[in-house]
């Protein structure tokens, strides 16, 4: 049917508005063939005027033999029910059109519209959202997106791990899900709402349960109007932060503790003299006796306090050190301490080379054996400190091995596998948790390595702790850390 055929059988003006059309039409008779292409399909599908009621569909276009498109004007014709192919992609055009199939008296009208653009433009939407999401499965930080009504709509693999293992919280309401997130003051509600309702994005920190502390950003979804909440576990940065106030704490109170012992140093010396002038005058054996006992009690006040001074000195370089001084020096801290506890202590010195290192963090280090080794002896027991040399397995270089030994308790595996965790204590108040942190800081400085073995064997139970020092360890200098 021509443009002049259809003037005939309509009103002049609707041939020309058919014509006007932005979408393409055209008229199949029973036998498929075209009988009418207005302006804007003949240009789209290349219909010329001789195709008009000659040639059948599948003549002008062989390549939709077989697809669904002929099935769905099969099915129209058929059913007389209307179609739709709402994404027909034509190979020889590389074009994709959106179909509509109208059964006619005569056969099928069909209109379509060119939407290729729109469909490349969905497909790049597609491709970037299937990137983004790639990303966000990526990062570290946990990602949750919550839509206007609250339902959890999108979990990335790191918010799965920390907040829903098993996922079922996909597709919930995210307050009847977290209802623990609901309290006077939350932060949670504080700033969802002012984000979800008004677009105020909003930044905090707070608690997660108890182990967690994090970091929660939201923002506003600019597709859905919802919002995305970013959050991430800050706890490992804030124990650092913890342990580096706790450090300069402890650091305050070594520079006070040796000021102190300075300042005790002056009196001690002019004790010391006296006594030395009254043992010279006096006869009476008794007296003597006990003047003797008061010049070796304040000799060893002496000796305690250089020793403070010692500890809190840092050294500007490392220096040759004997494994009998580094083990003397604090034996003599530990004295009194041993001696009330009822702990008898045994020696067995087999290393005679010394060792270059920083000897105050050494002696640090030891003191924190010491510490521990008299904690888990409350009722007496014997304490063995033991030197030799040897050779670190894992980088063949030789060494020495620093032992402490005790006979108490022993460990709990549980107990062993967190030993140098920041703030972990089984002493409670009488215990900080960083001896061991720090001081395996201070033997990775140089070089070095703390070997612990524990049990807790009825009939054979202590814990034995072993620091090995290079010979030649290179070591790096660290703040001064008290004892």
């Amino acid at each position: 049917m021509s443009a002049a055929s259809l003037t005939a059988l309509f009103p002049p003006a609707l041939p020309a508005l058919i014509d006007s059309l932005p979408a393409a039409i055209i008229l199949l008779d029973s036998q498929w063939r075209i009988t009418y292409a207005n302006q804007m399909a003949r240009r789209i599908s290349r219909i010329s005027e001789s195709d008009l009621n000659s040639r059948t569909l599948s003549q002008i276009y062989p390549d939709i033999v077989g697809t669904d498109l002929e099935r769905l004007y099969r099915e129209a014709v058929q059913t007389n029910e209307p179609r739709r192919a709402p994404a027909f992609f034509y190979e020889p055009f590389k074009t994709w059109f959106d179909l509509h199939l109208l059964p006619t008296r005569d056969g099928v009208a069909v209109f379509y519209t060119d939407v290729t653009s729109l469909h490349d433009a969905e497909a790049a939407r597609v491709r970037s959202n299937e990137h983004l999401t790639q990303v966000l499965e990526a990062i570290t930080d946990a990602v949750v997106v919550l839509d206007r009504n609250w339902t959890i709509t999108y979990l990335n693999e790191r918010a799965r791990k920390i907040v829903a293992p098993s996922g079922e919280v996909l597709g919930t309401n995210h307050w009847q899900s977290f209802p623990s997130s609901i309290y006077e003051g939350s932060p949670f509600v504080a700033n969802y709402y002012p984000a979800m309702e008004r677009g105020i994005p909003a930044e905090f920190e707070t608690f997660y349960g108890e182990p967690l502390n994090i970091w929660v950003q939201c923002i506003v979804h600019p597709d859905t109007a919802g919002i995305i909440v970013f959050f991430r576990d800050i706890t490992a940065r804030k124990r650092a932060d913890a342990a580096l106030i706790q450090s300069e704490k402890l650091a305050a109170v070594g520079r006070l503790a040796s000021s102190i012992a300075h300042e005790i140093n002056n009196p001690l010396e002019s004790v010391t003299n006296l006594l030395y002038l009254a043992r010279l005058s006096v006869t009476d054996p008794e007296i003597q006796k006990l003047l003797d006992l008061a010049d070796l009690e304040l000799r060893r006040v002496s000796i305690i306090t250089n020793q403070t001074l010692r500890f809190h000195k840092q050294s500007t370089a490392a220096r040759a050190i004997g494994c009998s001084d580094l083990f003397g020096d604090v034996l003599t801290m530990y004295e009194g301490k041993l001696r009330n506890s009822g702990i008898t202590v045994q020696k067995r010195k087999r290393a005679h080379l010394p060792v270059v290192c920083f000897e105050g963090e050494i002696r640090q280090v030891l003191s924190n054996f010491f510490g521990n080794a008299i904690d888990a002896m409350p009722t007496g027991g014997r304490l063995l400190i033991r030197s030799r040399e040897g050779t670190d397995w894992r980088t063949g270089r030789p060494g020495i091995y620093l032992t402490v030994a005790d006979t108490g308790t022993g460990m709990d595996p549980k107990i062993l596998h967190r030993v140098f965790e920041a703030f972990f204590t089984t002493k409670g108040f009488n215990g900080t948790g960083l001896g061991l942190w720090i001081s395996d800081e201070i033997v990775r400085r140089h070089n070095g390595r703390i070997l612990i073995r524990t049990s807790q064997n009825p009939h054979l139970h202590g814990t034995t702790i072993s620091l090995f020092l290079p010979y030649n360890c290179n070591p790096i200098p660290g703040d001064p850390i008290p004892a």
